[in-house]
């Protein structure tokens, strides 16, 4: 039953350590056209206003292979704007991940299906269940940083059992 919850919710696409090394050319043969980028240690520190030279890396790129972006976080205020904002690209704040409903309406509202997006981020709970639940693809990135809530640590536990007992 936990594995099939697994390979149905929480089983990323693809897994990447750095997103400035990962093979993005490869997703144009899946026809992506639109990466949805978490930003809480996916892109940045958490709570970051402004994105630092990775982050700026990154979607220089996802650019220079063609894809649209749209940054998507849980948090609730104009960070996730000015983040977005220095960056000149879309955004969605209070996503409230893992519920595929706010994504999905985005992808509605930006004219993209959901086969034509992945949605790239650190947590399974979170960015890859939203977006296997929304009929997207999605990337597992390894946390930039470590300084976290307990309950985030906890969570990331769990999640590493997971992947250790049902990814083979």
């Amino acid at each position: 039953m936990l594995k099939k919850f697994y390979h149905s919710k929480l089983k990323p696409d693809y897994y990447a350590e750095d997103l400035r090394s990962f093979d993005w050319q490869q997703l144009k043969k899946h026809k992506i056209k639109i990466i949805f980028l978490d930003i809480d240690n996916t892109l940045a520190k958490h709570g970051s206003r402004k994105p630092d030279d990775y982050a700026i890396a990154v979607v220089q790129i996802i650019q220079d292979h063609g894809f649209d972006i749209c940054i998507l976080s849980n948090a609730m205020s104009e960070r996730i704007e000015e983040f977005a904002g220095h960056l000149k690209v879309d955004f969605l704040e209070n996503a409230r991940k893992p519920s595929p409903k706010r994504l999905i309406n985005k992808l509605q509202e930006t004219n993209y299906n959901a086969s034509e997006a992945i949605l790239v981020g650190d947590q399974l709970f979170t960015d890859v269940w939203a977006g296997n639940n929304a009929g997207c693809m999605t990337v597992l990135v390894k946390q930039r940083f470590y300084d976290e809530a307990i309950q985030v640590k906890l969570k990331r536990k769990l999640e590493q059992w997971f992947i250790n007992r049902f990814d083979k």
